[in-house]
């Protein structure tokens, strides 16, 4: 009975491995339909799509990413976009079905182009998005939306001392930048914007901005501030001194303690002077002005006759 069966088993595990094979090899011409964009490696299946899927599109927050899906000959399929973080549908056809109103669908005819926009791109928006073509089975392809948030930073901060009467020069560096910043604005402290001021100039480029104030005073004291388009402001504390005064005057314990104090030390001299002493301390010197003996004594009523301390 064994050997009856021995062949017949061999025989199923031969069938299973070849099919097997057959199921994992690619077709001749490497393309197949797919609802998952796994084994699309060139133009889409069998002429569903015209672009190599796994795409990736890079945006930085606060701008406009454009997401591409070019297309075949899709008879009368629809084509959706899906974002796939949470299979939330955006598109259908030309019309957006997405309650949020950044995303929005156009298709550009003469390129078959189905594309989405997501305006004001956030650091959320990051991920995996789908189109697909609603054909039997449906196709999809994908691309990776990669978000990148700008950040600035100031020079020789967190503080600088700067004398009066000198120039001040600040720079900005902008990181993460693809294309400049629309706009650099500096603040001072709760000031407004002082791009424009008298005596202030800003030089701006795609990797910095430069802010320059010509003789300095006390008035420019404080916090300054460089606040790029889409991006988080940084800023720096200034302290103008004077001719002879030096950063560690500034943070001297002394000086921060003196001024508190004086209060305090006038009212003890003046609770010294209302207080009623009981006691007087009187010196007796001798001739040649030394101290010979101190006796101490308590004030008692002065009359005619009678010395305030016994003599000595």
């Amino acid at each position: 009975m064994v050997s009856l069966l021995l062949p017949l088993l061999l025989r199923l595990l031969t069938c299973a491995s070849v099919g097997g094979e057959a199921q994992d090899r690619p077709p001749a011409d490497g393309l197949a339909k797919t609802t998952s964009g796994e084994g699309l490696e060139g133009p889409g299946a069998a002429g569903m799509f015209l672009q190599t899927n796994s795409s990736r599109q890079v945006a930085m927050v606060g701008t406009t990413a454009v997401l591409h899906c070019h297309t075949g000959d899709i008879g009368e399929s629809m084509v959706s976009w899906i974002r796939r973080r949470d299979y939330h549908l955006l598109t259908v056809g030309q019309h957006a079905y997405s309650s949020d109103e950044r995303f929005q669908v156009r298709y550009v005819k003469q390129d078959n182009d189905w594309q989405l926009h997501l305006r004001y791109v956030q650091v959320r928006d990051a991920g995996e998005y789908e189109c697909q073509v609603s054909s039997h089975p449906a196709t999809s392809l994908f691309s990776t939306l990669q978000v990148v948030e700008p950040t600035a930073e100031i020079l020789g901060g967190p503080e600088k001392y700067i004398r009066r009467g000198s120039s001040l020069r600040l720079v900005c560096l902008l990181r993460h930048y693809e294309t400049p910043p629309d706009y650099v604005f500096w603040y001072n402290g709760e000031r407004k914007m002082i791009n424009y001021d008298q005596q202030v100039t800003v030089e701006t480029n795609s990797t910095c901005s430069v802010l320059t104030i010509q003789d300095v005073q006390f008035s420019d004291n404080g916090r300054y501030a460089c606040n790029p388009a889409n991006a988080q402001p940084a800023s720096i504390l200034i302290h103008v001194l004077n001719g002879g005064e030096t950063p560690a005057a500034i943070h001297s314990p002394a000086t921060r303690v003196a001024l508190p104090c004086l209060p305090l030390l006038l009212l003890l001299l003046l609770l010294l002077r209302l207080a009623n002493i009981s006691s007087q301390v009187v010196a007796v010197r001798d001739p040649r002005c030394r101290i010979r003996r101190i006796t101490t004594c308590r004030q008692e009523p002065v009359s005619p006759r009678r010395a305030v301390c016994p003599s000595v």
